[in-house]
């Protein structure tokens, strides 16, 4: 139970890292620089640490493109569980060979 406390912790400091990072991203360029990307004829969303931005592009010169970054709670816990997982499994295979050396 300790070890899966812990990983949920470390996976809570990955995300808001990058959360953070996706963030300042957009506020630079309107995109985020680790996401998932759908594209699909005039939009594209990114999904990426808990954020999602939406694209939306013009298809007439008197329109204007459209960006906009909000919390998606679906892909923050994706994000959670997929890395509390992964950092869960690395500390068990970590635990398994120093057991191995004593």
């Amino acid at each position: 139970m300790k070890r899966i406390c812990i990983s949920a912790l470390i996976a809570l400091l990955i995300i808001g890292i990058g959360m953070f990072i996706n963030y300042r991203a957009f506020q630079q360029d309107h995109h985020l620089k680790y996401s998932i990307k759908h594209h699909g004829g005039e939009i594209t969303i990114e999904h990426g640490f808990g954020l999602q931005a939406v694209h939306i592009y013009a298809m007439s010169p008197e329109e204007n493109d459209s960006h906009t970054l909000r919390f998606d709670p679906i892909s923050f816990l994706v994000f959670l569980l997929g890395i509390t997982v992964i950092v869960y499994v690395l500390s068990w295979i970590a635990a398994l060979f120093n057991k191995r050396r004593i």
